[in-house]
């Protein structure tokens, strides 16, 4: 039944659960209505400002009573009008933001951008000087004291190799490799792991045959990414020919005992023959040497096509290694 206000002599009807129950409204009042609010009403409350037929949006609640927060809110209203912003506010937001999250040291490269390196020609050291774990440990160094003395000495190429190590302790030794030699502005590439070549921060990789493809490791490390390839007969050379690689490692180049390839010593003739393949085709990635090589053999290696020698045991003969890699780099100059 309907009751009488006590206030009022209208008359206001009972409102049933979820019934729109209309209100006596004097003239000039927007029409309001009494019913369960949901969660859509606040957003219409919050733009319920109606004179006439014209409905505009109001400041938030917090600012109606403060002129102050009223007239920063017109102003930033006209700054974003006359701005190139656009529609969506938090698209800019997010857009700034950079896309490197995931990893440390990763580079994404865009949706639909090509796979491959835009390097052009790697301009390589003549030393590429690699770090292996348990030659430096038999030779009563640390990889940190190492790397050190190898900067010293003006190596700006550097490899690091742990085939024993866990990937814990591979991952903290390229990491502090990584730091010493960027405050030098060395390079350094990870061997085998293109993972721990991300998460350390390092320049590149370098894979086996046996390892994971270069084109994959494109796709993990990005078109900056030095990625390198061991290659052991002509027809390897020639399938790396066309991948996304910039350099071809050639070897063994003479025997060795740092590490048991399977394969035999190729000699310099199959780097004379790489080289001259790579220039047949119009191919312009510089060839590694490695294996066997010493400090007397290494200028025939040179000459015979290779860009560069990755040196382990021989840097360590002498004792002094930052005196040898001096002399390595003044009979390669």
């Amino acid at each position: 039944m309907p009751r009488q206000c006590r206030r009022s002599r209208h008359v206001r009807p009972v409102a049933r659960p979820h019934q729109r129950v209309q209100h006596r409204r004097r003239p000039g009042h927007p029409r309001r209505f009494r019913r369960p609010l949901g969660l859509h009403d606040f957003a219409v409350l919050r733009l319920d400002d109606r004179k006439g037929d014209l409905v505009r949006p109001r400041p938030p609640r917090s600012h109606r009573a403060d002129e102050t927060g009223a007239r920063n809110v017109g102003r930033r209203r006209r700054e974003d009008l006359d701005s190139d912003a656009p529609a969506h506010p938090q698209r800019s937001r997010f857009s700034r933001r950079p896309v490197e999250h995931e990893i440390h040291g990763a580079i994404r490269t865009p949706v639909g951008q090509k796979q491959e390196s835009r390097r052009g020609c790697l301009t390589l050291s003549p030393l590429n000087a690699i770090l292996d774990d348990e030659v430096t440990r038999r030779a009563g160094w640390t990889l940190s004291t190492l790397a050190d003395a190898y900067l010293a000495g003006g190596a700006r190429f550097l490899q690091v190799r742990c085939k024993t190590a866990s990937s814990a302790a591979f991952l903290a030794a390229c990491e502090d490799v990584v730091a010493r030699a960027h405050s030098c502005g060395a390079t350094v590439i990870v061997n085998d792991r293109a993972d721990i070549a991300a998460l350390a921060g390092a320049d590149g990789v370098h894979v086996g045959q046996e390892d994971l493809d270069p084109a994959s490791v494109r796709r993990l490390l990005g078109p900056s990414a030095i990625v390198g390839l061991s290659t052991h007969s002509p027809d390897q050379v020639r399938e790396a020919s066309e991948l996304p690689v910039d350099y071809i490692a050639v070897g063994p180049v003479f025997g060795t005992s740092t590490k048991d390839t399977g394969y035999r010593a190729v000699g310099t003739a199959l780097v004379s023959d790489a080289a001259a393949a790579l220039r047949a085709a119009g191919v312009v990635k510089p060839i590694v040497a490695i294996g066997g090589i010493t400090l007397e053999r290494a200028p025939d290696v040179i000459r015979a096509g290779a860009a560069s020698v990755a040196i382990i045991s021989d840097l360590l003969v002498t004792g002094n290694p930052e005196g040898r890699v001096r002399d390595y780099l003044r009979a390669l100059a």
